[in-house]
């Protein structure tokens, strides 16, 4: 329960700075959210120092999140949503229920996407011995921790993204796509790369040597960031279109078919088949958004067919590493 609530309340599900966000106060989302972050990440290590158990560790964490969403409401920028004496009560309740509507299928997409990401420690952990859960937690926390790039990228565009769909400039909104999705092949199709052939050394300098393993699973891995870089992006521009439910399924789809491979195909090195398949589950969450936009046909241009080359080009290059 703990863990569902923690989701609901991460950044990417709030709707306060969602509505930051639509308002292109860019500035205060990052002030609150690097404020947060530093306090949340202080308090944690504490308690863990102390030796506070998961329980209390997990409900800090839920409690450092309203902390943040009640530092979000107290900016000035939340100013419209606020009801004053003297202001109609019904303009402000209509706003601040279409932010909530706007957000909660975006919020749905983003805890359905944490759900993914979190599925092979789940899993593992029913199938696996403790060991290879800790190989397969330790390569996807070193894998993922670059994902913030990818997130700054598509957050910082998505303002100019929304306001060209909603006056109906098809042109410009394809022009912005373009070139959020450029940048981030630019930076992780390299990186990728790069962090295959260092990552038996970074596993040496911040893991025990019994994690060795885990060198192995980060390079299975590594191509599924890369596609998921893209997914985040493609995530924003469905978002933006309002074909959530169809963000949604993809992600399903996606869990779907990464439960499936580790119950149905046995692995002698289960951590190993873990990372491959959530790499090619972020490719299959990748192809149903690609199919959704051809079909919606609003946005056109985004060479996503060069993304799925890229991803191919890593699965090869990698595993013939």
């Amino acid at each position: 329960m703990l863990a569902v609530l923690i989701a609901a309340t991460q950044p990417s599900t709030d709707p306060l700075l969602w509505f930051l966000r639509g308002k292109e106060r860019l500035d205060v989302e990052a002030a609150v959210v690097l404020a947060w972050r530093v306090s949340s990440a202080v308090l944690l290590a504490g308690m863990a120092y102390s030796g506070s158990g998961v329980t209390a560790l997990l409900l800090a964490w839920f409690v450092s999140n309203l902390g943040r969403s009640l530092l979000t409401w107290i900016q000035p920028a939340l100013e419209p949503l606020r009801l004053r004496k003297g202001d109609d009560r019904d303009r402000v309740i209509s706003l601040a229920w279409s932010v909530m509507r706007r957000a909660f299928p975006v919020g749905v997409a983003f805890i359905a996407m944490a759900l993914y990401h979190r599925l092979g420690v789940l899993l593992l952990g029913e199938l696996a011995e403790p060991r290879e859960v800790a190989w397969y937690g330790a390569a996807f926390t070193l894998v993922a921790s670059a994902g913030f790039i990818a997130t700054s990228i598509t957050a910082s565009s998505f303002p100019a993204l929304s306001r060209a769909i909603e006056t109906g400039e098809w042109e410009d909104a394809g022009t912005v796509a373009r070139r959020k999705l450029r940048w981030i092949g630019t930076v992780f199709f390299p990186l990728c790369l790069v962090t295959a052939l260092l990552a038996p050394f970074l596993v040496y300098i911040l893991y025990p040597d019994s994690y060795a393993p885990a060198a192995r699973v980060m390079v299975e891995l590594l191509p599924g960031l890369y596609i998921s870089t893209i997914n985040l992006a493609l995530k924003f521009i469905l978002n933006a279109l309002d074909r959530n439910f169809a963000d949604i399924t993809s992600v399903v789809g996606g869990i779907a078919f990464f439960v499936a491979t580790l119950v149905l195909f046995p692995s002698s090195n289960l951590p190993l088949l873990a990372g491959l398949a959530w790499s090619l589950g972020e490719f299959l969450i990748f192809s149903i958004k690609w199919l959704v936009l051809m079909r919606d046909g609003r946005i056109r241009g985004l060479l996503l067919g060069w993304h799925a080359l890229g991803f191919a080009a890593l699965l090869f290059v990698l595993h013939a590493l």
